[in-house]
């Protein structure tokens, strides 16, 4: 069955209007990432963010849960709703993951979580993947009771599409199975193209599940260039390297407002679309981020002429 592809929008005064509310209803709802590392310079996440908004705690190379914990307890004194990241080859044991969900419940209400697999090759205890995690059912037993697991619109450098698929469809089934209230958090694009074709492959598949779209906030394309790398972000990576080769100077500040208006565009013509809010990875650039989607949100911008993105008034 062929799905609908958004196409462009004229530049019909109501046409514009409504691609302009979308983009807002979307933005409004966002997610935004952090650090434990981050956090310590952050005198307030009260001074740019607004209260409430779901705010994930990154698990990088080296870090440990005991940051995870105090980041979490500390964003939820300040009014947002923390979302560890806990990534299932990094616990060494059963007692430790039963004593980090012990925590995080007792230290910041932790109800929302993002399970992943993890960055180590081999995993230090009994969990060899994230549905080795879930299947555990301790989840459950401390409270959580929202899960995300991660996306690939652009697929994975160690995992082939067909067991992404096959792993997908075993995640979908558990929370059905189980009553679990699960959604789907894309690893970050740079173009639209992918995360539009993808979440139409995967919802021809059967795909239930809401997707948080994983975007880039605002940061230098030099820097883009380098997370997409290390990401193992592929086709919208090449699309940026592209780009890039007519700019003078790396340094410009890039915004996701072309894949936001994308994006919007898409669930204009194909409701039936799981899209659900956009997901910010700031790349060191948190508050920057925050003060640009907070006027994306208040409807502080303009549709370009082409209708293709959007630039922020001031």
């Amino acid at each position: 069955m062929d799905l609908p592809l958004a196409e462009s929008v004229s530049r019909d005064t109501s046409d514009i209007a409504t691609l302009k509310n979308q983009i807002i209803a979307l933005v409004r709802d966002y997610s935004i990432e952090t650090t434990p590392r981050e956090s310590e310079s952050v005198g307030s996440y009260r001074d740019f963010l607004p209260p409430g908004v779901f705010v994930n705690i990154a698990f990088l190379p080296g870090a440990n849960f005991r940051d995870t914990i105090e980041t979490s307890g500390r964003l939820r004194k300040e009014g947002f709703s923390p979302v560890p990241h806990l990534p299932a080859r990094a616990f060494a044991s059963e007692s430790t993951l039963r004593e980090t969900l012990h925590r995080l419940r007792e230290a910041a209400a932790v109800t929302d979580i993002l399970v992943i697999a993890g960055d180590l090759s081999n995993p230090l205890g009994p969990y060899r993947d994230s549905m080795a995690l879930l299947e555990s059912g301790l989840l459950a037993q401390y409270g959580i009771s929202r899960i995300g697991i991660a996306g690939h619109p652009e697929g994975s450098p160690e995992i082939d599409a067909s067991t992404l698929r096959e792993a997908l469809a075993a995640k979908t089934a558990f929370a059905a199975h189980n009553g679990v209230e699960m959604s789907l958090a894309t690893q970050f694009c740079l173009d639209a193209a992918p995360i539009i074709s993808w979440e139409r492959a995967i919802r021809h598949d059967g795909n239930t599940l809401p997707v948080d779209i994983g975007l880039a906030g605002a940061t230098t394309l030099k820097s883009l260039l380098k997370f997409a790398k290390l990401c193992g972000v592929g086709a919208s990576r090449r699309v940026l390297a592209r780009s890039t080769k007519k700019l003078i100077r790396l340094s410009t500040i890039s915004y996701p407002d072309k894949i936001l208006t994308a994006v919007a565009r898409q669930m204009l013509v194909d409701p039936a679309c799981r899209f659900r809010r956009p997901h910010f990875f700031p790349f060191g650039g948190l508050e920057r981020t925050a003060r640009w989607l907070n006027s994306v949100a208040a409807g502080d911008f303009s549709i370009n002429d082409d209708a293709s993105g959007f630039d922020i008034s001031h």
